[in-house]
């Protein structure tokens, strides 16, 4: 739903999406890198796995932090396999 306002303004401000149409999904990204099942990939289990310093609140802000931070500890190969 979000990406379609996310695309908007990448094309408004910056006149392309330097993500183009896809993404990468962190559940499978986790999946993937950890070689854990789809039903292991919930964000407690990621959370348990990753260790990161804060903690989702559900305040939007915070949240999004919080999924930034896990997936920057993913991408830096910080889990156990």
């Amino acid at each position: 739903f979000d990406s379609s306002f996310v695309n908007y303004y990448f094309h408004k401000y910056l006149e392309t999406n330097p993500f183009g149409f896809t993404a990468i999904d962190m559940k499978a990204y986790f999946m993937g890198a950890v070689g854990c099942s789809w039903k292991e990939t919930k964000s407690s289990k990621m959370t348990a796995a990753l260790k990161p310093l804060s903690e989702p609140n559900h305040n939007a802000l915070d949240d999004a932090r919080f999924q930034a931070e896990l997936f920057a500890l993913m991408l830096a190969g910080n889990y156990k396999r």
